[in-house]
């Protein structure tokens, strides 16, 4: 279970049908990593914040709770995909100093990966959005601004206004409801992933005596992702 490319993935009618209580423990389970209560917490956090904000949507996509993203050896919390536009969300959940900046360039990195080397993004628009649990208002970035490559500009919001953010790009850009769609979400999810190594990357496989081939489709024990 934990070499999938995700830890979870449900319809979203199916994760909303689901206690989630159950989800944490299929979380735990899926971790190659010793799951410590903190984890869980945020976690379950995260799983309430999602089925409080999805509840308009049965039957228009799926969500995947701790996304591989093998070229930066990290996990994205959640990826949801609605109607076929993807939202790749961060969750900042812990009570520690917070850095907005690197929270927002945190999720943009992850939807350019995704964009850039995962095959099913190419004709894909991403949506990365910072998610707090309170949000000043001053550090609220909740315009949708464009880019020509599909990736949008990080939003940053919190728990309460995040069904709002979602709910404004479903509304702003015009996406055909077909049930192709959610047939296709897992095709999504595991498409292929071929990123091109970096120049450390290239040496070090060369070093340890790996084809720069081997190193691209390495997938590894990815490090759990901070909160």
């Amino acid at each position: 279970m934990a070499s999938l490319r995700y830890y979870y993935s449900k319809t979203i009618s199916d994760f909303l049908a689901q206690e989630s209580e159950e989800i944490v423990g299929r979380l735990t389970l899926a971790s190659p990593h010793q799951v410590d209560n903190e984890t869980k917490g945020s976690w379950l956090d995260e799983i309430n914040v999602m089925k409080s904000v999805l509840s308009p949507y049965p039957g228009r996509g799926s969500i995947f709770f701790e996304y591989s993203i093998p070229r930066m050896g990290r996990r994205v919390d959640v990826i949801l995909l609605i109607d076929g536009f993807v939202f790749v969300l961060e969750f900042k959940t812990g009570t520690e100093q917070i850095n907005y900046r690197e929270a927002m360039i945190q999720s943009w990195d992850y939807a350019l990966d995704l964009k850039n080397f995962q095959e099913g993004s190419i004709d894909r628009r991403l949506f990365p959005i910072a998610v707090f649990k309170r949000l000043p208002i001053a550090k609220r970035q909740e315009e949708l601004i464009p880019y020509e490559d599909g990736v949008f500009y990080p939003q940053l919001t919190d728990y309460e206004r995040l069904g709002g953010r979602i709910s404004n790009v479903l509304s702003s850009f015009y996406s055909p409801v077909q049930s192709f769609l959610v047939r296709t979400d897992e095709s999504w999810a595991n498409s292929g992933y071929s990123p091109t190594p970096t120049i450390i990357e290239a040496a070090t496989a060369l070093y340890s005596q790996h084809t720069v081939k081997d190193i691209t489709r390495h997938d590894g024990e990815i490090e759990k992702t901070i909160h």
